[in-house]
């Protein structure tokens, strides 16, 4: 069965055309994601994170590497792992 992916293509509709396709292509890849961003502020980051897990992404946001929290899915199936990075400055939602 394919995964949905409208629901990451509403998220990320106000993003500009080539971010969205480098998420949506990172997503159907399965590439590790991190997500990074004003913390405090609600930009739409764990949003993006739950919504990219249910894809089955390894998706984490940066907080989680800086308070020694990574995802350990690598670690278990002894593999080198690349992520891409997200950095939110502005709600996602919202076209600046």
């Amino acid at each position: 069965m394919q995964p949905n992916y409208d629901l990451l293509r509403s998220i990320i509709a106000t993003l500009p055309d080539n971010e969205q396709a480098l998420i949506l292509t990172a997503a159907a890849l399965k590439t590790g994601i991190i997500i990074g961003g004003t913390r405090n502020k609600p930009l739409g980051k764990s949003l993006l994170c739950q919504t990219l897990h249910a894809l089955g992404v390894d998706a984490i946001e940066a907080w989680e590497l800086e308070e020694g929290m990574p995802s350990t899915k690598h670690i278990t199936q002894k593999r080198n792992v690349a992520y891409a990075a997200i950095n939110l400055h502005v709600p996602l939602g919202e076209r600046k």
